[in-house]
């Protein structure tokens, strides 16, 4: 028996048109699929319209340096030891933060909740557009009787997305975005993101945003003004 195919009556090109949509709407999909994940998909993806910008160093800071924000806080720097620099912040409160700002705050006067540095993203410097690290801090509290407890450490996935163009009201600058994304203990489930332009020109971020992944609500804080 012969056994004959039907063939196709539709013209080659419009076969091809046919394969290319489904190739797109593909695509779609499994960017969509990220993005419900809350991994800001487009964000991942070096921006080469951005400005072109040298390798960025850890920022360096000195005693009397000054930042204002947008949110009202006022913070100076009181002294730096080439590791970790001392601040002074709004209602008197002292803290302590590593040079490299994606590092959550070590330690307040304020709060007792102390943070220690696992693995600190250190391979994202300097700062290059693609250089990728994680992070996991430790945390630990201190009750009123003294005693320490221990807490899970905090896993972090950081990135230099891109380079943009930021204006903010303390001026235009050409800053780096860099992005770190909070999982949970599991590692299953996303938590937060934080998101910091760092402007190599002044040796500090110029906008830190932040999304929590559970309830959606979006911040974001643009630095005011700067001396020293």
């Amino acid at each position: 028996m012969t056994s004959h195919r039907r063939r196709s009556s539709l013209p080659f090109a419009t076969l091809g048109l046919i394969a290319c949509a489904s190739v797109i709407a593909a695509c779609s999909s499994v960017n969509q699929g990220l993005e419900s994940a809350g991994q800001d998909f487009a964000s991942l993806i070096a921006d080469d319209s951005g400005p072109s910008l040298a390798p960025a160093p850890l920022p360096r800071y000195a005693g009397g340096q000054r930042f204002s924000y947008s949110d009202g806080r006022v913070e100076r720097v009181v002294s730096s030891n080439g590791k970790q620099v001392t601040w002074k912040g709004a209602g008197g409160e002292r803290f302590t933060t590593d040079r490299n700002f994606v590092v959550p705050k070590l330690s307040s006067s304020l709060a007792s909740t102390q943070h220690s540095v696992i693995n600190g993203a250190g391979g994202l410097w300097p700062l290059a557009v693609g250089k990728a690290d994680r992070m996991r801090i430790g945390r630990s509290s201190t009750a009123a009787d003294g005693s320490v407890n221990a807490k899970a450490a905090r896993n972090y996935n950081c990135r230099v997305s891109n380079t943009a163009k930021v204006s903010v009201p303390a001026g235009s600058f050409d800053t780096y975005r860099v992005q770190c994304t909070r999982f949970s203990g599991s590692g299953k489930r996303l938590v937060e993101t934080r998101v910091w332009h760092y402007a190599p020109a002044i040796g500090h971020y110029v906008r830190y945003e932040e999304i929590d992944r559970k309830t959606g609500i979006r911040k974001s804080v643009d630095l005011v003004d700067f001396a020293g």
